[in-house]
């Protein structure tokens, strides 16, 4: 698997250069050795179409498109396929969000990341851990580097929003679980 970067087409939106942000952030954690990458997006990504197949693609069980594509780079690198991070190879996502849509997105993103606890447990590969202190540290301190001044307490407002609305989705899936997606909007 071949997985590239996403940059935020959307430069002007801080909905959506916040959710960049923490793509860039998560991205940057979890690539940080390029042949020994651990997660790419759905949104840019390459893969043989016999491994695609052979694993089964991408879990439509996953009532909304939140946590797929990390169900997926799971169960391929547990197959033993390596999975490559060119971050030269961009492509520009244009998301336009709102307040509204902005927690939508990071609770569907809770819920999808306690879908892949289950989903990997199951696997008898255990549930995903939580993440360490230092995680959130990083992420506090990522936009002082990567954002300018002017923006920082709104950044930094919508990182807190992004965090409770992933809690709230995961703790959400966890008790309500399955229902169908259209009881769940």
């Amino acid at each position: 698997m071949i997985g590239g970067g996403t940059q935020n087409g959307l430069a002007d939106d801080p909905y959506a250069a916040c959710h960049h942000l923490l793509y860039d952030y998560l991205s940057r954690r979890s690539n940080g050795r390029p042949h020994a990458a651990t997660f790419c997006t759905s949104n840019n990504l390459a893969v043989p179409t016999a491994g695609f197949v052979e694993l089964g693609g991408f879990d439509e069980t996953f009532p909304f498109a939140a946590g797929e594509d990390r169900d997926f780079c799971d169960r391929w690198r547990a197959s033993g396929r390596a999975i490559v991070h060119a971050p030269d190879v961009v492509v520009h996502h244009a998301h336009p969000m709102t307040l509204r849509s902005f927690w939508r997105q990071h609770f569907r993103y809770g819920r999808g990341a306690r879908r892949l606890h289950e989903r990997r447990f199951a696997r008898g590969a255990g549930g995903i851990a939580l993440q360490r202190p230092s995680f959130y540290l990083g992420l506090l301190a990522f936009p002082f580097r990567e954002v300018a001044p002017s923006s920082l307490p709104a950044c930094m407002s919508l990182l807190l929003v992004s965090q409770v609305a992933t809690a709230g989705g995961y703790v959400v899936e966890r008790f309500v679980g399955s229902r169908p997606a259209h009881a769940a909007r």
